[in-house]
């Protein structure tokens, strides 16, 4: 048998069964005794790029106060105003969300290394979009000048992203194709049927950009440029071949 493998990226695609690669041990080779015709095992991947045509937005809000009521009263003050400006910025409020809520203790260290109580911490975090790339650092630069304090992360996506996967994988299956086809014919043979193609899992093709700010921060910042590049969506397949020798071949 001729086995050609690469280390590669891989990325699933719906409908197609996953299963496990042949035993490369179990499978006739080509010039065997006994064993005429063997098989190719190939991987072959495929690479889509494409520019994003969405942004999320995670945004959080925290608010200390030695007391915990006290706490949230002012954090769901601060959260109404950063929702109310959004809004007025043009976004909708299907686009908007509280993903996270929580009133912990806050604790501080004394002198001697204790531990001691000294109020409480209220968070909220809020997931904005779907959004237009082109207008996010506008956005961010809104949530943060109304009281947010934190960007939590920036994901860029697709919403074709199911059709590129499926280029993706037409081009991992030609790959496999013309690498198989290059195996046979410099083994003195020829590519027979197919006999299995599978995928491997994949990563998120997104791309997420961690940040983290405060409102004071940005308030002498000039105005958040943020710039997404390329989605790269990525597709591998195992697929095997049967291996047909040439008539010559198979009489030497």
């Amino acid at each position: 048998m001729l086995l050609l493998l690469a280390v590669l990226v891989a990325s699933a695609v719906p409908g197609i069964e996953v299963a496990t690669a042949p035993n490369a041990q179990s499978m006739a080779s080509p010039g065997e005794v006994g064993a005429p015709s063997g098989e190719i095992v190939v991987k072959g991947t495929g690479e889509v790029r494409v520019a994003p045509d969405q942004a999320t937005l995670t945004l959080s809000i925290i608010t200390r106060d030695p007391e915990a009521a006290v706490a949230a009263e002012k954090n769901a003050a601060r959260q109404e105003r950063v929702l109310g400006a959004l809004r007025d910025a043009g976004i909708e409020d299907r686009l908007l969300a509280t993903v996270g809520y929580g009133v912990q203790p806050d604790y501080a260290r004394d002198e001697r290394r204790n531990r001691k109580l000294v109020g409480y911490v209220a968070q909220a975090r809020i997931r904005v979009g779907p959004l237009d790339p082109e207008h996010v650092g506008e956005h961010i630069d809104t949530a943060l000048a109304a009281g947010a304090n934190e960007v939590d992360s920036l994901r860029f996506s697709s919403s074709a992203i199911k059709e590129l996967q499926r280029q993706a994988l037409v081009e991992a299956v030609h790959d496999a194709r013309a690498a198989a086809e290059a195996i046979a014919d410099a083994a003195g043979g020829r590519l027979g049927a197919l006999l299995e193609i599978t995928t491997e899992q994949s990563r998120d093709p997104g791309i997420v950009v961690r940040r983290y700010a405060t409102a004071e921060a940005m308030a002498a910042a000039p105005q958040t440029q943020i710039e997404a590049g390329e989605i790269v969506v990525q597709a591998t397949v195992i697929a095997r071949w049967k291996f047909l020798e040439s008539d010559e071949t198979a009489r030497s």
